[in-house]
């Protein structure tokens, strides 16, 4: 409706120069001009003025319309393609829940399960979710968390936790000797223990009781006692950890060493076992100092091959230290029961992301979907 108008104006001020001109006084005769005709010369100018500034006016509001409309669209698009990653991204969950549910073996999880086809991440045919465009792609992710170390059986106090707990230390002890904890000289850059080096059994003490429900420090007597109690100025959270980044509160867990933990351990509550079929060699072999490597390496080939997957209670077999077999028994299982599901959607130069957290509802394929305990879209 603006433009409309101005490009009257401009019409109008057009007119008006033509009626300027067409009015102009002549030249006496004799070639003398009237007295007024200057005035008519001016006016006549100050209509091209005009008619040019209205002109370049409507030119500037025509481009700044062009450029709106263009803004908008983008934004609309961009608005669109946000809505259909958004349901793109919640089908590839539910196809990972499909994947769950059907598993022919629910009772024991291996690389041989049909879901692991996505365990390090993969594409999904676009027609199983009915996608034909052929700039989209969308990727899937499905990993078991008890591949890891469980960081929730070491959040109780000494006599909750019983053998369990102490299994759990040394391993997770044995895990931080191995990545060079105790020769890496990290030291705590802030804080009342700034300049203070913390070894691999401190670490693990300080983690126990920065989660244990007490405030008195861990000391059982045969393992370096903790931090509570007995530094001032450090405070405990007192319940299990629910993300890794809180393991930045722990003495002794500097960035640099938590960024070699990441993909060994979890933080995922009421887990309390590792998945000896999906787990990586290097956890197998921490879970006991009396592993050896030469076992670890049967464990894996053997999983791996026709015969495998191990079946419950099968790890003895390859195990041959007795307080090793039994340390297996307690903190190893042949199946998952949390699953962490990572999803992307590609639109040319626009990325989406969600996270999910699926946990199995029972051991057969009768017991139903897994549940969604978590998700995050971003």
């Amino acid at each position: 409706m603006m433009l409309k108008r101005f490009l009257t104006q401009c019409q109008t001020a057009a007119k008006i120069s033509v009626l300027i001109s067409t009015f102009r006084p002549a030249k006496r005769q004799g070639g003398a001009p009237y007295k007024n005709q200057k005035l008519f010369q001016k006016a006549s100018g100050l209509a091209l003025i005009l008619v040019v500034f209205i002109v370049a006016l409507a030119s500037i509001l025509v481009v700044n319309l062009a450029y709106s409309s263009y803004i908008a669209g983008v934004i609309n698009l961009s608005a669109e393609r946000s809505v259909q990653a958004e349901y793109l991204l919640k089908s590839a969950v539910s196809l990972a829940q499909v994947l769950i549910k059907n598993d022919q073996t629910p009772d024991i999880d291996s690389f041989k399960d049909d879901w692991a086809f996505f365990i390090n991440g993969s594409q999904i045919p676009g027609a199983l979710l009915s996608i034909n465009q052929p700039n989209v792609m969308i990727s899937l992710e499905l990993r078991p968390e008890d591949t890891k170390f469980p960081i929730a059986p070491l959040a109780q106090t000494t006599a909750a936790g019983g053998q369990t707990l102490v299994l759990w230390r040394d391993a997770f002890a044995n895990l931080f000797e191995t990545l060079g904890f105790d020769s890496d000289g990290e030291q705590i850059v802030s804080g009342p223990l700034q300049g203070k080096f913390y070894n691999s059994k401190q670490m693990v003490a300080n983690l126990i009781d920065y989660m244990d429900p007490d405030d008195k420090p861990y000391n059982p007597g045969n393992f370096p006692a903790g931090y509570e109690g007995i530094t001032p100025g450090v405070r405990s959270l007192n319940k299990p950890i629910t993300t890794v980044s809180q393991l930045s509160n722990v003495p002794g867990f500097t960035a640099a060493r938590i960024q070699m933990l990441l993909p060994f351990i979890t933080t995922t509550a009421n887990l309390s076992k590792l998945n000896i079929n999906l787990a990586p060699p290097l956890l197998i072999k921490n879970l006991h100092q009396k592993i050896e490597d030469q076992e670890v390496t049967n464990i894996v080939s053997f999983r791996d091959s026709e015969n495998g997957p191990l079946q419950a209670g099968q790890i003895k077999n390859f195990v041959s230290d007795s307080d090793a077999q039994q340390a297996c028994d307690l903190v190893t299982s042949v199946r998952s029961n949390v699953f962490q599901v990572t999803a992307k959607v590609n639109y040319l130069t626009s990325v989406f992301f969600l996270k999910a957290t699926l946990r199995r509802a029972g051991t057969t394929a009768a017991s139903g979907m897994p549940e969604v305990v978590a998700l995050e879209l971003y």
